[in-house]
């Protein structure tokens, strides 16, 4: 008991120190499994986050992209629509200047009227201009509206006016931006060339843009910062920064490789040699006119939102981390205690199975449904099952009880138990059958246990095996009837000795009585004649008679010797002699219908 008392300590000690949350052979494979469940867990969600980032970040970018290309495809139909209008406006003045130089010379009057009604198609900073083939302008919409008149101006220097004096074939040409002489603004300037009839020279008309004029049009659009909004002419010249930095001049020769490649429009990233910021670019060409227009939204501008969200997803996700581990950790503590509960209970179940294993009765539990959830070593041993396991599960009535009167008597008394109708549950005898096939008779004691709602949930029967008991007292029983036999066979021998003895008497007086007629001696003639007493009338019979009372004798004395208990004195006789001697008489005895064959053999 002391060495039990110490190894009990040794068993809490262990299940309650620091480092024994789990036992050794179950606490390794439970913290992997908890580690891989956290890790799956937290990879699953941020591989569920990351893809979340990913398609917002692409959203971000589309929308980049689609805001890039609806405002640059907006802006070139709105700049197209002005070209086109100004185009149209100078070759209505230049078919006008042909009318009229075909009807003798230009009126200034006619023409100026005809240039204030075609001002009316432009905005207020747009002039029309004519000029003749010296280069003098004669005639525009800036003189009138600014009172410049008979004031000569020559623009016979300037790029534009040189192009199309020497080059007839060009249509409509856009300049570079240049300083207008009249009133000194920065402008753009749009020119057909003049032909005579003949097709020599004769002048041109243009129209000039301010190039504020853009920046007013287009001063609504808000890109955010570091955003560019350029145009530029076919050469990658700037021509104004509606939106930007001014000090951008330069393409890179990515751009202009992507310009190649693409030379109506495209999309695409750069990172600007000025500032080295990332943009997202569109570039598109208006219309049928050698004018670049390109936007750019900064990377770092358009992704802000989803840089916060980005941030904001990153905090959650790794407070969601922490939070798991957290968790992680009160269920890893939480389990441990429940495993060492776990491990005390199935240590204190072993202990009192190891105790139940001792006992020397069966002891079986059964849940509801007549199967088997438990079974002491005993049990095992009279059923002849090796182990526990062959009968887990398994169904009471049909596996270890014989049939039919395992399910026809004892399964409906097991019915009645755990529907509490029996009024004695506790003593209940029946046999049981081995794996062998043997039958055992078991006395039972039978209680019902229930959880913690009073619920029946199956029995507790603990059988002893009564079997050699019942064989034993059998026995006794056996032992007992022959000793009243051997009883009645002592007084039927006593009884018998006493009716030989009177028997014996009476044989005595026969034998005497035949011994004397057969001694008998005649003299009558008859009987001298045959010269013998044995010769008479019966003498035969009288023998037979004689022989059988001897034989009774015998008998009689062999039982008289018998019920006296007297010692037997055995002797060796010849059997033929003996039958032959009975043959006469059981021949009478059997009858007539019977044949009786004797055919003796020598030397018995």
């Amino acid at each position: 008991m002391k060495v039990l008392f110490i190894k009990n300590n040794q068993r809490m000690m262990y299940l309650k120190s620091k480092g024994a949350f789990i036992s050794l052979k179950n606490s390794h494979p439970f913290i992997f499994r908890l580690i891989l469940i956290v890790i799956f867990i937290n990879l699953f969600v941020y591989l569920l986050v990351g893809f979340y980032i990913y398609k917002s970040y692409q959203h971000s970018e589309n929308q980049a992209i689609n805001l890039n290309q609806n405002l640059i495809y907006s802006l070139q139909i709105n700049i197209a629509t002005i070209f086109q209008r100004i185009d149209v406006v100078t070759s209505a003045v230049v078919m006008e200047s042909k009318s009229q130089l075909a009807a003798g010379a230009i009126n200034k009057k006619s023409i100026e009227r005809f240039l204030t009604i075609q001002k009316l198609q432009l905005s207020d900073n747009s002039d029309i201009y004519l000029v003749n083939a010296d280069g003098i302008i004669v005639a525009s919409t800036f003189s009138l509206k600014n009172h410049f008149i008979d004031q000569k101006i020559n623009i016979s220097d300037r790029d534009y006016f040189k192009k199309l004096k020497n080059n007839p074939a060009i249509g409509l040409y856009i300049s570079r931006p240049i300083i207008n002489r009249m009133d000194k603004n920065l402008i753009l300037t749009l020119s057909r060339r003049i032909n005579s009839p003949d097709g020599s020279f004769i002048g041109i008309a243009f129209i000039t843009i301010s190039l504020e004029y853009f920046s007013k049009l287009f001063s609504h659009i808000n890109l955010g910062q570091d955003s560019i909004l350029v145009m530029r002419n076919e050469d990658m010249s700037i021509i104004k920064h509606i939106v930007g930095h001014e000090a951008v001049h330069s393409v890179s020769d990515e751009i202009l490789k992507i310009i190649k490649t693409n030379p109506l429009h495209a999309t695409y990233k750069s990172i600007s040699k000025f500032d080295n910021i990332e943009r997202l670019v569109s570039h598109y060409k208006i219309a049928n006119y050698p004018i670049y227009l390109f936007i750019g939204q900064a990377t770092k501008v358009y992704l802000s939102s989803w840089w916060k969200e980005f941030y904001v997803t990153t905090m959650l996700l790794i407070c969601f981390t922490i939070i798991s581990l957290f968790y992680a950790r009160l269920f890893y503590k939480k389990r441990s205690n429940e495993l060492i509960a776990i491990d005390e209970l199935r240590y204190e179940r072993d202990r009192t199975q190891s105790y139940i294993d001792t006992l020397d009765s069966i002891i079986v539990a059964l849940d509801i449904e007549g199967k088997i959830t438990s079974i002491n070593k005993k049990g095992l041993q009279i059923l002849e099952y090796k182990t526990e396991e062959e009968l887990l599960g398994k169904n009471w009535f049909q596996t270890c009880l014989p049939q039919p009167n395992g399910m026809e008597n004892v399964y409906p008394y097991f019915l009645k138990l755990i529907s509490d109708k029996v009024d004695d549950p506790k003593y209940f005898e029946n046999h049981v059958c081995t794996s062998t096939g043997e039958l055992k008779q078991i006395a039972w004691n039978n209680s019902i246990y229930r959880d913690k709602f009073q619920n029946i949930i199956g029995t507790l029967s603990i059988g002893h095996d009564i079997t050699k008991k019942i064989q034993d007292e059998n026995e006794k029983l056996k032992l007992q009837d022959q000793l009243h036999q051997a009883v009645k066979m002592e007084l039927v021998g006593q009884l018998a000795g006493g009716i030989a003895h009177d028997f014996n008497n009476a044989l005595s007086v026969i034998i005497g009585n035949v011994e004397l007629i057969l001694s008998k001696k005649y003299s009558s003639p008859a009987a001298a004649m045959f010269q013998s007493p044995i010769k008479q009338p019966f003498t035969e019979e009288l023998l037979e008679i004689k022989k059988a009372a001897e034989h009774s004798a015998n008998l009689t004395k062999q039982l008289l010797t018998f019920a006296r208990k007297q010692p037997i004195t055995p002797k060796i006789v010849n059997i033929n002699e003996v039958i032959e001697n009975i043959l006469k008489i059981l021949q009478r005895l059997i009858g007539e219908n019977i044949t009786l064959s004797w055919q003796p053999t020598n030397n018995l």
